[in-house]
């Protein structure tokens, strides 16, 4: 006892010190703790030749607390009011992001030669942001607030999908493998075991947690609920699963008792002295040599998370209605990994199916990613306009439309279609989910019933294996079709919900095609690709992404093809919606500024309804350029309006003349009536640079408008 004592002080000493210092330097820096506790675990451990040497055996004991600690602290913010809030846009984009990185992350993993279980347990360490990582980089306040709500709500989701990983792989490295009927028996046992916690739980935790909140000790609060987190944590390690799973029950349990806010914050400083403790733990695993010789792979790894969350988020942010310029800087400020990888990752290795090499592999990986992404998210808005530059003009009204019908989806108003909506997607997801579950058990036992049919029927294993593929065909085609009806009343129900009631017929059949196109490549992804990640283990060959690709590539060619109809269509609907406007805004000539944006459906009078004549043009405002102004006799290119806010210039109004949909080669004079068009943050954010005088590229530093990423 005397002899272990003080080990445990000196070396718990030596690491919060050393973290402390790096810390603060890496805070000089800008630079994330994260990356700054890692580095002070190097320093400290065995491989760096200084005076400072803590115990490897001991800094990892006491970093089992660090994990415990975080897991509870993200079952006591999980609410699932919250995941409800977020579902719509975030669930989307998380599914299609995690599904795609992890695989991509197996089929590298692959290729570099890991086993089926290990590149398993990799792709699921690179599927997850660090949600340490990217609140360090908000707190600098360099992110604007709609970026930070997508961001936030994407990390809600990817903490849940992360729970159900962690114990998918609980099951995986308690003896389940990857034999689907095996797993499926130890994920059963898990199930019964977390339901039996929280059943039981439930009655109980809640209630004492309330009583000891009653008796206005914090002290006391704090020891009893840490208490619970280990002790239903160490429960669970004594029925076969992990701490971190418990610990997470344990979180849920405390917050149902309505009091888990005030309870974080309490617990808050302990959890954060002990991931500190976890992460120098991790960097005391960076051994050069090994890194030295796995470096490919762990760059092959970085690419794959940093363009992976670059392609995949970006992509699910503006089919959820995001917007470019959303998506793309959420997709930057995600592109890293963190905690739930090396918690992964600790899993496989404790339980044996992950090699230790991993381990200093998957921290170079943390390292690089927490590097760039701060890099990434300083140069948002040059890289958001290189991007914008590239897209064409009819792409940004394409996006421009959707984003306005999804907030108009979003109003109050639509309380109706979205619990509509919601039936529809709850039916499809259940289809795609029987659908994914018959094909994988097929998969697993297809040699085995396969061999059997054949001794049964005394038939060829070639005919005994057709035949078994036809029947699997016939069970999972049903579901299917009920998984494509589903969609189609999916995509009617919201295209009735965005048409306009002044639309015309034309309008509105092409409104209906670009939701109905727009719907299935959502619907394609967003159940597609989490299906084939799932799969991806099962399949001899990686053909279940390319497949999911190839069907959204349709559906995408259909959608471009019916965008080129939406040109004309929209090009007359904003004449006729200029007219009304032009006529309305004169009877207000007393301001420049003239907002044309109509209230939700319900209270707007039936003669204005009446006249709006396109879906989105709702939230149009008007801006007439004052004389002198700084704006005047720049093109719009020159402007660049719509790559420094998302705001596109639908219609200009003229004494001699309109102009609608301007192609950017237009100059801007004094008395032009611009009519803009965007989502209300950007909007917002568009008439501050109108009336202030300068552009974003204009404040930018000479280098960086010179430079590659400048504007055209």
């Amino acid at each position: 006892m005397h002899g272990h004592g003080p080990g445990f002080v000196a070396d718990l000493a030596l690491v919060l010190a050393v973290a402390g210092v790096v810390g603060i330097v890496a805070r000089r820096l800008n630079q994330p703790t994260i990356l700054a506790y890692l580095l002070a675990g190097f320093v400290v451990g065995p491989y760096l030749p200084v005076p400072l040497f803590a115990d490897a055996e001991r800094v990892e004991t006491l970093a089992e607390f660090g994990v415990v600690l975080v897991m509870f602290a993200i079952g006591v913010e999980f609410s699932i009011g919250k995941l409800i809030r977020v579902m719509p846009t975030s669930g989307v984009t998380g599914l299609i992001q995690v599904g795609f990185l992890a695989w991509c992350g197996f089929a590298v993993a692959l290729a570099m030669g890991a086993s089926n279980v290990e590149a398993i347990f990799i792709a699921g360490a690179l599927s997850i942001s660090s949600t340490m990582v990217v609140t360090g980089i908000f707190a600098e306040g360099s992110v604007s607030e709609d970026v930070r709500t997508s961001v936030l709500g994407v990390l809600v989701i990817q903490d849940v999908l992360a729970i159900v990983l962690i114990a998918a792989l609980t099951g995986v490295a308690s003896g389940g493998g990857l034999e689907m009927g095996a797993l499926l028996i130890v994920l059963s046992k898990l199930g019964a075991v977390l339901l039996g916690l929280l059943g039981v739980g439930l009655m109980v935790v809640p209630r004492l947690v309330r009583r000891v909140y009653r008796m206005g000790s914090r002290e006391l609060l704090v020891v009893f609920v840490v208490g619970l987190c280990f002790g239903i944590g160490h429960l669970a390690e004594l029925l076969g699963y992990s701490v971190a799973l418990g610990a997470f029950v344990a979180g849920v349990l405390v917050a149902e008792s309505g009091k888990g806010e005030r309870i974080e914050h309490l617990i808050v400083p302990l959890r954060d002295v002990f991931a500190a403790v976890f992460f120098v733990s991790i960097g005391m695993s960076f051994n050069p040599s090994v890194v030295v010789s796995e470096l490919p792979t762990a760059l092959a790894l970085t690419a794959v998370v940093i363009f992976g969350h670059l392609l995949s988020v970006t992509t699910a942010g503006i089919l959820s209605g995001s917007g470019l310029r959303r998506s793309l800087a959420s997709a930057l400020a995600l592109g890293q990994i963190g905690e739930f990888a090396f918690i992964i990752a600790g899993l496989g290795i404790s339980a044996g199916v992950v090699r230790r090499e991993v381990q200093p592999i998957l921290l170079t990986v943390a390292v690089l990613t927490a590097f760039t992404t701060p890099l990434a998210v300083r140069y948002t808005e040059p890289i958001l306009r290189f991007v914008d530059h590239k897209m064409p003009s009819g792409f940004h009204r394409v996006v421009g439309l959707y984003e306005q019908w999804f907030a108009r989806l979003r109003s109050r108003s639509a309380a109706g279609t979205r619990s509509r909506a919601a039936g529809a997607i709850r039916l499809a997801l259940i289809d795609a989910a029987v659908a994914v579950l018959l094909l994988a058990f097929g998969l697993t036992w297809f040699e085995e019933l396969r061999d059997a049919l054949a001794g049964l029927l005394t038939w060829s294993t070639g005919s005994a294996g057709a035949l078994i593929g036809v029947a699997l065909v016939l069970l999972i085609l049903p579901l299917l079709y009920g998984l494509a009806k589903n969609v189609l009343v999916l995509s009617s129900v919201l295209a009735d919900a965005v048409i306009a009631t002044g639309a015309s017929s034309s309008e509105r059949r092409v409104v209906r095609r670009i939701v109905r196109d727009t719907v299935h490549i959502t619907a394609t992804l967003a159940m597609g690709v989490p299906a084939a990640a799932i799969l991806r283990p099962e399949l001899p060959a990686p053909i279940g992404l390319p497949i999911v690709l190839a069907l959204a590539g349709a559906f995408l060619y259909a959608l471009l093809r019916d965008a080129g109809g939406l040109e004309s269509e929209l090009r007359s609907g904003a004449e006729r919606m200029a007219r009304e406007l032009a006529r309305r805004s004169r009877h207000d000539s007393s301001t420049d500024l003239v907002s044309v944006e109509v209230p939700v459906p319900s209270s707007v009078p039936a003669e204005v309804r009446d006249g709006l004549p396109f879906p989105g043009f709702e939230a149009v405002q008007l801006w007439t350029v004052p004389e002198g102004s700084w704006a005047a006799s720049s093109t719009l290119a020159n402007l660049d309006l719509r790559a420094a806010t998302g705001v596109v210039i639908l219609t200009i109004q003229r004494p001699d003349g309109l102009v609608t949909l301007p192609t950017g080669t237009e100059t801007i004079r004094s008395g032009d009536v611009l009519g803009l068009w965007g989502a209300p943050a950007a909007m917002e954010h568009a008439l501050r640079l109108l009336e202030g005088g300068a552009t974003e590229a204009e404040k930018e530093p000479d280098a960086l408008r010179s430079g590659p990423l400048a504007a055209n």
